[in-house]
């Protein structure tokens, strides 16, 4: 009977760390770029909760303030 009561806080644990490694969030001021084995994946440029790969998938962040852009070739 005490079993259960360690393996239900157990199983709650791992299932709330699993999901914190499956979401992410993108603010309204930046670019999340989803990478998966260094290779880009997808971009966001809109505010909100988003999904992706747990441990195969990482998110990285760029302000919008930073101005990207192409130069022409002299």
């Amino acid at each position: 009977m005490k079993k259960k009561y360690v393996i239900i806080p157990l199983i709650c644990i791992v299932a709330l760390i699993l999901f914190a490694n499956c979401t992410y969030t993108t603010q309204e001021n930046e670019y999340s770029v989803v990478k998966q084995f260094g290779k880009i994946v997808d971009t966001n440029n809109t505010a909100g909760l988003r999904f992706k790969v747990p441990f195969i998938q990482s998110v990285s962040y760029v302000s919008k303030a930073t101005q990207i852009y192409d130069l022409p070739s002299s």
